[in-house]
């Protein structure tokens, strides 16, 4: 496994979320410099209903923006409904109540992207059998030094190995 078990996240009591479909939605896209910033830090101090109550020059300190900057991304956050504001309070908006208002396309960073080329689409291990011997252990040398490098195994698996060695043949063949 390329990932170790034990350094997974696990919720604790104290523990924001953001939902991905802030980005898959299209919402993410459309927000300012310092709107990104407020909006994930609201997501991140808001208790399980919600709601935060940071008034706007603590959070403009934290978001390293200034207090006028902030307000006014609370006043486009709020005017696009993913937060709702009272007083000092701040409800994140749950995405689901959202229906009918979002953006309807996915911000490009969430779009599947077409393959490349033809090539692609065959399994990794294909593309390398067409290499000369010599060009095809360079690229697998490269491949295994970098997952040595990143994993720390000696024996990394065939798949991940494969995968990346297209990668490093792939980098070798940009302008």
């Amino acid at each position: 496994m390329l990932f170790d078990s034990l350094k997974v996240r696990r919720p604790t009591r104290s523990f924001g979320w953001i939902d991905h479909r802030i980005i898959t939605g299209g919402h993410l896209a459309p927000m300012s410099q310092v709107e990104v910033p407020v909006y994930l830090f609201l997501c991140a101090v808001a208790d399980r209903h919600g709601i935060s109550f940071y008034n706007p020059i603590t959070l403009a300190r934290l978001v390293k923006h200034s207090a006028t900057a902030v307000r006014k991304a609370l006043e486009s956050l709020a005017e696009r409904q993913l937060i709702a504001v009272q007083d000092r309070f701040v409800q994140v908006v749950h995405l689901d109540d959202l229906e009918g208002l979002a953006p309807t396309a996915p911000d490009r960073c969430c779009v599947e992207r077409e393959p490349e080329s033809e090539e692609i689409q065959e399994p990794a291990s294909r593309v390398l059998e067409r290499l000369s011997p010599e060009h095809r252990e360079a690229v697998f040398r490269e491949a295994r030094e970098r997952l040595r490098s990143v994993t720390g195994r000696t024996e990394p698996v065939q798949s991940v190995l494969e995968a990346l060695a297209l990668s490093v043949l792939k980098e070798g063949e940009s302008p």
